[in-house]
């Protein structure tokens, strides 16, 4: 089989600034497992293995709680200097802002707010996905003891080439979105293992009903082998990546019109080999960040290991 490293989507953007924003229901996150190729195997078991919370706003409790009691601190100081609020700001110019999180995924009930995508690949994939009572019980989906959600592409089923000629049989896999929609926030997902090797195709990324018309975000996505993670942007015409700009990493394409150059997008690649793949999964995985807001989207993979 032939194992190719570029995909049709753009690459990655990262950003360290971060600013207030709230949620309205407009977009969906979706996850999916694809397969490219005749012969989809996960590498090391690799489906996605959320270590405990795909969460919308704060992941870890203990910075949840420090975030709490900032908060906290902060507005007993305010109060206690009644009328001199601005005189705070004006001291504190690089006060950090405090998110509050507004919905969580995670534990024995992280699959009860999804749904199941189970119409042909909209992207001609060799897959089937499949609905959840199906995804449970063939083990493409399940919940560990200790929290961690767990999606898988089947890698028992055998295809031949007449199959995949005809497409008469292909191969389970999964694609969720969240029940809820939302339109700006802070969107973050803690990933134990995500799946590489040749012919899979996994992605995290946003979008809306209307699409190319409501966007596409790619928060985490690649193909085959590639070591390195790609963000980018799918838009209608007239959006642009400015070239050099604020971001670290190599874009690999400005224009972000799905109509320019079969739907390739704006993005960014991000130069760490440990931002996806074999190096990712070896060093624990990671943690991925989006900020949506009205001003800007940024990706951060800001708990991604060095390579």
């Amino acid at each position: 089989m032939l194992c190719e490293t570029q995909t049709r989507h753009g690459d990655r953007k990262r950003s360290p600034k971060w600013r207030r924003t709230t949620a309205y229901a407009v977009t969906f996150l979706l996850l999916e497992l694809t397969a490219l190729q005749v012969d989809a195997r996960v590498v090391d078991g690799g489906g996605f293995a959320a270590r405990g919370s795909a969460a919308l706003g704060d992941l870890y409790k203990r910075s949840w709680e420090a975030a709490k009691s900032v908060a906290l601190n902060t507005k007993r100081l305010l109060e206690s200097r009644s009328g001199q609020t601005q005189s705070f700001e004006k001291r504190t110019p690089h006060n950090k802002t405090v998110w509050v999180s507004a919905k969580t995924y995670q534990g024995p009930n992280f699959f009860d707010e999804w749904d199941f995508f189970t119409s042909s690949d909209p992207t001609n994939g060799l897959v089937q996905y499949v609905d959840r009572n199906a995804a449970i019980t063939n083990g493409l989906v399940y919940v560990t003891e200790d929290g961690k959600a767990n999606m898988h592409v089947d890698n028992k089923t055998l295809l031949t080439e007449q199959d995949v000629l005809t497409r008469s049989k292909l191969r389970p896999s999964v694609r969720i979105s969240t029940k809820a929609k939302y339109n700006h926030g802070l969107y973050i997902l803690d990933v134990a293992k995500a799946p590489y090797g040749c012919s899979t195709w996994p992605a995290y990324w946003s979008t809306n009903s209307n699409w190319p018309n409501d966007g596409e975000i790619d928060i985490i996505e690649n193909v085959h082998t590639s070591s390195s993670n790609q963000v980018s942007w799918h838009t209608t015409a007239g959006c642009v990546l400015t070239s050099p700009g604020n971001y670290t990493g190599t874009a690999s394409g400005t224009i972000c019109d799905h109509a320019y150059n079969f739907n390739t997008g704006c993005g960014i690649v991000d130069p760490s080999i440990a931002s996806f793949g074999a190096t990712f999964n070896e060093k624990g995985g990671g943690v991925y960040a989006m900020k949506w807001d009205s001003n800007s989207i940024d990706v951060c993979a800001c708990g991604v290991p060095s390579p």
